[in-house]
């Protein structure tokens, strides 16, 4: 029994958890309405303009981190689903073994008194109070979980936004965080348990025996509860899936978004700044519902004067009861930041910086208005009278309502002061980004260039080589033939020169033929001269 009374905690836990979040972005017990019929819009429309686009730039400014964080692999999955969905743990919403909680729901058809009496303390804890989400890191500009996320293409169509992002690329690296927010849809619808249901439980642990409705409809929702919530799981598995896979899912719009540094922090200061501009412009369109408080004041200092509660309480309902001159400086401390606006139409973000610097000098009001809220419970529990109960009632409503905005604006003062630093950073990617989607194609366009230029000068100088060599080739074979041609002349030169001297030159033979006819020629001439 034990087991499946932890079983239910955590169905149960998973299931309420799912809904608004408070000023410090955790899990309200109950989703406060503010009464619109009461609303007056103080802000001009052109700051409530500004004011949105402010929320824009938040959620594309988260965009960036969370596809980055996604595809590097540096943000944890489950902690990220946990909180766009508003759940304690996936992993603990995973391990429930959710056959075991249909097999005690099917037992309880026909059961008796004893095993009801078992049942009674499985049923209290399957309708207490869920615990606390962990604290919101991660998505800081989707103050409302995946409804804002599933906001973020459309962000991209307005004309303003693309005036300062320059390019539809930046949206085209998001579209995947599309369709987690879509996903996610799914999963919280399959979570919801219904006001009626949580109320057939509650009835149920608060006087067992007096339980009207039949233990079979009691049944059906439960075993209807659990179907869902076996549903979520399997989704679940399959989402963890697909963001895991999504490390290795890059593209060129991606890629670049690599160019914004430290986007973590940006997103930080850029997301918790609007959110305090956010809650003032909340609190100054309900400044008259606000102020209602201040009608019943007086009501509470009367009952507390005879109250018997705890000290904590009292010190809480004193705190309220002097409200009046703490809103009262709220309110003129908002107005005046309000009339220090000007109204700009600059798609330069450095421009709208004044809205988060003025914004520090709004005196908001550091008081916990959810003890507030538990001590005024207490107080009307003790009270008898029923007008007197009405008016503290309604006072609890509207301190509800303070409390779901929040105004307690000090805390975001070192995000005000960040923010010029954050849009300069912004402004520089805006710029850059789409050259940056395109550098690594023009790059590699050049790398094919410069390959094929230098294919190109290969050839040529592999063309010069080959005809400078062929001209030495030439050359050297046209002097070898000059050479050869001289060594010939030479040569025949010799011939000549020595047949020449051959014919001047006698033989001893013919020298001695030679010198006897030459002596008796002379023999004879002398002869005849004598005689």
């Amino acid at each position: 029994m034990y087991i499946i009374t932890a079983i239910f905690v955590t169905i149960i836990s998973t299931t309420t958890s799912s809904g608004a979040r408070d000023v410090n972005g955790k899990q309200t017990r109950s989703i406060v309405h503010i009464h619109n019929s009461k609303i007056e819009n103080f802000f001009p429309d052109t700051w409530s303009i500004t004011v949105d686009r402010m929320r824009m730039i938040a959620r594309i400014t988260n965009g960036i981190y969370l596809q980055r964080g996604l595809i590097d692999g540096t943000i944890p999955v489950d902690e990220l689903i946990a909180e766009l969905l508003g759940i304690q743990s996936v992993d603990q919403m995973l391990k429930v073994d959710t056959r075991k909680v249909i097999r005690v729901f099917k037992r309880l058809n026909g059961t008796n008194d004893t095993s009801l009496k078992d049942f009674h303390l499985m049923i209290t804890l399957l309708t207490q109070t869920p615990t606390v989400p962990l604290a919101i890191k991660h998505s800081l500009g989707f103050p409302n979980g995946y409804r804002d996320l599933l906001t973020l293409q459309e962000d991209f169509k307005d004309p303003w936004i693309l005036e300062v992002v320059r390019t539809r690329s930046l949206s085209y690296s998001m579209t995947k965080l599309e369709k987690l927010g879509i996903a996610l849809k799914n999963i919280s619808g399959m979570l919801e348990v219904t006001k009626g249901e949580r109320e057939m439980l509650s009835a149920l642990v608060k006087n067992p025996p007096e339980f009207k409705e039949p233990l079979s409809k009691l049944v059906v929702t439960g075993l209807q509860i659990t179907s869902n919530f076996q549903e979520a799981q399997n989704a679940l598995r399959a989402l963890r899936n697909i963001l895991f896979s999504m490390k290795h899912s890059r593209s060129l719009e991606s890629d670049a978004l690599t160019h914004l540094l430290d986007p973590f922090r940006h997103s930080e200061v850029l997301g918790l700044a609007t959110k305090g501009v956010v809650s003032m412009k909340q609190v100054l369109d309900n400044k008259s519902r606000f102020q209602e408080v201040i009608l019943y004041l007086e009501v509470v200092k009367e009952e507390i004067r005879n109250s018997s509660l705890s000290q904590k309480d009292l010190s809480n309902l004193e705190a309220l009861a002097a409200l009046q001159t703490p809103l009262e400086a709220m309110y003129q401390s908002l107005e005046t930041w309000r009339d220090s606006l000007t109204d700009s139409n600059s798609s330069t973000l450095n421009n709208y910086t004044t809205l988060f610097e003025n914004a520090k000098n709004v005196s908001g009001i550091p008081l916990n208005f959810t003890e507030i809220s538990d001590s005024l419970d207490q107080l009307i529990q003790e009270t008898s009278n029923e007008t007197t109960r009405e008016q503290l009632e309604n006072l609890e409503a509207v301190v509800n309502e303070m409390n779901t905005i929040g105004l307690d604006f000090s805390k975001y003062a070192k995000n005000f002061e960040e923010t010029n630093e954050t849009m300069q950073a912004l402004n520089l990617f805006f710029e850059s980004y789409e050259s940056k989607v395109y550098e690594p194609i023009l790059a590699s366009r050049n790398s094919d260039y410069t390959v094929m230029f230098s294919l190109i000068g290969v050839g040529v100088a592999m063309f010069i080589i080959v005809f400078i060599l062929g001209l030495c080739y030439l050359w050297r074979a046209d002097k070898e033939i000059k050479m050869d041609e001289e060594k010939q002349k030479k040569k025949n030169k010799k011939l000549i020169n020595g047949a020449s001297r051959s014919n001047s030159e006698v033989s001893p033979l013919t020298a001695g033929v030679s010198s006897g006819v030459s002596s008796g020629s002379k023999t004879t001439t002398s002869s005849s001269t004598t005689g």
